[in-house]
C-alpha cells in the first residue's frame, strides 16, 4: 500500500511516483475518497434583519 498525504497539486510526489512504477499493465488502482474537510462556521450575526 502506497500512502501521500501532500497536496494533490502537482504529481510531483515520491509515493505516487512509487505507485506508478509498481503497477503493471492491467492492475487496477484504487484510490479512496479524502476525508471532507471540517467546516468551520463564520461568524454567527445576532438580532433581527433588516428589510
Amino acid at each position: 500500500m502506497f500512502a501521500d498525504k501532500k497536496s494533490s497539486k502537482n504529481n510531483l510526489r515520491a509515493e505516487l511516483m512509487a505507485c506508478h512504477a509498481f503497477l503493471t499493465p492491467g492492475d487496477t488502482l484504487v484510490v479512496p475518497p479524502r476525508p471532507l474537510r471540517p467546516v468551520t462556521p463564520g461568524p454567527r450575526q445576532h438580532g433581527r434583519r433588516t428589510p
